[in-house]
Formats: structure tokens, C-alpha cells, sequence
């Protein structure tokens, strides 16, 4: 569904996914009893690869930002490494003596 602010995956788009399971299911038990009828081939092959399509692209949605945070997490987490060795580089131990 699609409205102003963009994409909402909400109650109705997983209870319209369960229907569509279900007929895919009962459009394959067709074709299995009454052998390869073409009407209900066609229709459990449409309603597979919706489920298909649809569950991919909702799964793309939700693990595309978790992947890029995991990534950025880990290159901050390298800098924060590399730059801890730089600074212990840099490092002088000196021995003074003040005056008074």
C-alpha cells in the first residue's frame, strides 16, 4: 500500500498474504488431484511467485538498513582501532628535572 509518506506493510498486506497462501495451496491440490489443468497450473504459479515476490522485496526492505548499520558499526569500530595505534605512537617518555 502505498499513501503519502510511502510504503506501509501493515494488518492487511500479511492477512492478504495468508489468503493468497491458501489459495496457492488449494490451486496445488487441484492440479495434484485432477492431474495438470491448466487453470489451476496458472493459478497456483501466480500465487507462488506473488508470495515470492512480495516476501523478498518486504525482506529486502527490512534487512537492507540492518545491514548498512552493521556496516557502518564495524568500519566506526576500525577507525576508533587505527587511531588508538596512532596515538600510542606518538607517545615520547621523557625524564625532566624542575628547578625550584
Amino acid at each position: 500500500m502505498m499513501n503519502g509518506r510511502g510504503f506501509n506493510f501493515r494488518f492487511g498486506s500479511v492477512f492478504s498474504l495468508i489468503i493468497i497462501f491458501f489459495i496457492y495451496l488449494f490451486a496445488y491440490n487441484q492440479t495434484q488431484i485432477l492431474g495438470h489443468h491448466a487453470g489451476w497450473d496458472f493459478l497456483a504459479f501466480v500465487a507462488k511467485w506473488y508470495l515470492i515476490i512480495v516476501v523478498a522485496i518486504t525482506l529486502f526492505i527490512i534487512l537492507i538498513p540492518i545491514i548498512i548499520v552493521l556496516l557502518a558499526a564495524f568500519f566506526l569500530w576500525i577507525s576508533r582501532k587505527r587511531k588508538k595505534k596512532a596515538r600510542k605512537g606518538k607517545v615520547i617518555d621523557v625524564d625532566y628535572k624542575v628547578k625550584e
